[in-house]
This record gives structure tokens, C-alpha cells and sequence, in this order.
């Protein structure tokens, strides 16, 4: 949903595209992994029900966004983290 992209002038998606990831979430019971790259952007993708939040390489290391996302999603297993790791992280 909140893509990071080369081109500043490609589309990077907005809160409409995950009402458009949500229902095709419903219709087909697929779960929905988005792309936080801001706080704000947590409690908008929690609340519409999305069952992966995915952090870029970029924001790998960005400890208030990692903290964030603990503080949303603590005590709840219904929700995962997918944590991309960069070539700058070594092992």
C-alpha cells in the first residue's frame, strides 16, 4: 500500500487501494501483507484488517517504526511482521 518507489511520479497507493486489498481479501479469503513505512500507517492497516505488516529494507533499521509496530501489535496473534533484511545488515 505505502510503496517506496524510484520514480516519485508512480503510483505508491493510498487508503483506497487497501479497501481494494481488503475486499479482494474477503471475496476470496486470501490474506492481505502491506507496507508500513509510518507510524500513522499501522493502526490504518491494523484496523482494516491486514494480516501481514511487511517493513522494507529501508525501514529495517528504523527503531521508532519497529517499536511501533511491537507496541500494535502486542499481545496479538493475528498479525505478523515481515521484516526484509538489505545487504547492509550482514548476518
Amino acid at each position: 500500500m505505502w510503496k517506496p518507489r524510484t520514480n516519485p511520479y508512480t503510483f505508491q497507493g493510498d487508503v483506497k487501494s487497501l479497501d481494494i486489498l481488503m475486499e479482494g481479501s474477503r471475496r476470496t479469503g486470501l490474506p492481505v501483507d502491506t507496507e508500513v513505512m509510518e507510524e500513522a500507517h499501522i493502526k490504518i492497516a491494523l484496523d482494516a484488517g491486514v494480516t501481514c505488516l511487511q517493513v522494507g529494507a529501508r525501514n529495517a533499521l528504523n527503531y521508532s517504526l519497529l517499536r511501533a509496530i511491537g507496541r500494535a501489535i502486542n499481545g496479538r496473534d493475528d498479525v505478523v511482521v515481515l521484516l526484509k533484511r538489505s545487504l547492509h545488515m550482514g548476518r
